[in-house]
C-alpha cells in the first residue's frame, strides 16, 4: 500500500505538471507538509514561466523502513527517478525549454505518513551525494 500511495503521488505530479492550470487538489490528497509546499512551487513556477512537463520519468522504489507501532504510522522509500523523458516544454509551442544541465538521474529519499485518508507524502529530498 505504501508503494502505491507513492506511485499515485508521482502521478498526480505528472498530471498537474502536464496542465498545470488544472485544479491542484490532487496534489494535497497525495501529499502534506514539504512535500506539498515543494510540489505546489514548482507548480506555480511552470505557470509563471508559461511551461509544461512531457512525457513521465520512470522510478524503481524500494520501501526502505515502515514503522507499523508509530502513532501515525511512517516509512521511508528510497527511489532512483530518471527524468530522461520527462521534458519542459513551452506550453503554446510545444519547443523543448529543458535547462542545459539538468540532473536526469537521482535518488530520492521520501518519507510518507498515514492518515485516516490513506499514505501520505511528507518529504522528498535529492540525494545527489548517491548515484543510481
Amino acid at each position: 500500500m505504501v508503494l502505491r500511495s507513492y506511485q499515485d503521488w508521482w502521478q498526480a505530479r505528472i498530471g498537474a505538471y502536464a496542465h498545470p492550470a488544472a485544479d491542484t487538489g490532487i496534489l494535497a490528497g497525495r501529499s502534506a507538509g514539504q512535500a506539498q509546499a515543494e510540489a505546489l512551487t514548482n507548480l506555480h513556477r511552470l505557470i509563471e514561466a508559461n511551461l509544461v512537463m512531457s512525457g513521465s520519468p520512470r522510478n524503481s522504489a524500494v520501501v526502505k523502513s515502515l514503522d507499523l507501532r508509530a502513532a501515525p504510522r511512517t516509512a521511508e522509500i528510497e527511489d532512483c527517478v530518471d527524468i530522461t523523458d520527462w521534458h519542459q516544454v513551452d506550453a503554446k509551442t510545444g519547443a523543448l525549454k529543458d535547462p542545459e544541465q539538468r540532473l536526469t538521474r537521482y535518488v530520492l529519499s521520501v518519507a510518507l505518513r498515514e492518515d485516516n485518508n490513506g499514505w501520505l507524502v511528507t518529504r522528498s529530498n535529492r540525494l545527489t551525494e548517491k548515484t543510481c
